[in-house]
């Protein structure tokens, strides 16, 4: 076992004894919900697709570029906020599973903007899309803390194996969604072609709540502390100063968000030119 669990095994030996039983269920379940999610995200694609869709609404290079700030501001931003939604639960489950759909209903408000193309004005669809596409990575974000903690806590041993499957799968089922927007993309017109693509984005998403409802957790026997908002927060500055690797981590992380503002502009410019 890894320290921390080998720790805990001392006090509670019948909860790691529970995990073990669960790992490979649990496992299993973890498969089915990356292997699927990966289609949406594809589809979903801050760098391809998203992009090549606001550009068909708006000339704006100011809004074709935030596409990216708003997918990693979304990611890692409202982390801080998720830790502190579970940090003094005793299960994670619950709030994996609320947070989940949240996803779920921002993925069916893109849908549902895409379907107004016509109905009324360009600006109106836009903003629409845009607030679903912020709300999408904004419960993305709240959701990892809560996800992550799970699988750390319910994968006892193997994890670098476990992540590496995990991200292989994943990567497998993105060139599987990659497939599906070339080939919906070239046969038909904008904006069917995109309603579509949007509409099976929705639906590929579903069977990653079909797993998360079947986590097996097993609660965790030591009750966490509870601190008020204002406390966690004011910890913050501390814990900053007190770990600069991770200080360092988190300016690398802003910094490369900068960075990527670049990438949806090649994306357009390559359709642009080549008319693919």
């Amino acid at each position: 076992l890894p320290p921390d669990m080998a720790a805990l095994a001392n006090d509670h030996p019948e909860y790691v004894a529970a995990l073990t039983k669960n790992r490979s269920w649990n496992y299993f379940i973890n498969i089915l919900d990356a292997g699927s999610y990966a289609i949406p995200l594809a589809i979903l694609s801050e760098a391809t697709v998203v992009p090549f869709f606001v550009s068909q609404l708006t000339s704006s290079a100011l809004i074709i570029g935030l596409l990216p700030m708003l997918n990693w501001i979304g990611i890692h931003l409202p982390q801080l906020l998720g830790a502190y939604l579970v940090h003094a639960q005793q299960r994670r489950q619950p709030t994996i599973i609320k947070l989940g759909w949240l996803e779920r209903l921002a993925i069916l408000g893109i849908f549902l903007a895409a379907l107004t193309i016509g109905l009324w004005s360009t600006a109106g669809t836009l903003w629409v899309f845009l607030l679903a596409y912020t709300a999408l990575w904004g419960f993305t974000g709240l959701f990892i803390p809560a996800y992550s903690d799970f699988y750390a806590k319910h994968i006892l041993v193997g994890r670098g194996f476990f992540y590496g499957v995990q991200t292989l799968l994943y990567g497998m089922m993105g060139l599987v969604g990659a497939g599906i927007i070339r080939w919906q993309l070239d046969s038909a017109q904008f904006p069917q072609n995109f309603q579509v693509l949007f509409g099976i984005a929705v639906v590929t998403s579903l069977p990653g709540m079909v797993a998360i409802h079947n986590m097996r957790e097993v609660v965790f026997p030591q009750p966490p502390d509870s601190k008020s908002l204002g406390q966690y927060l004011g910890e913050i500055p501390a814990l900053l100063k007190e770990n600069r690797p991770f200080l360092r981590m988190l300016l690398g992380l802003a910094a490369l968000s900068l960075g990527k503002m670049n990438i949806p502009f090649v994306t357009v410019y390559a359709i642009q030119q080549f008319n693919r």
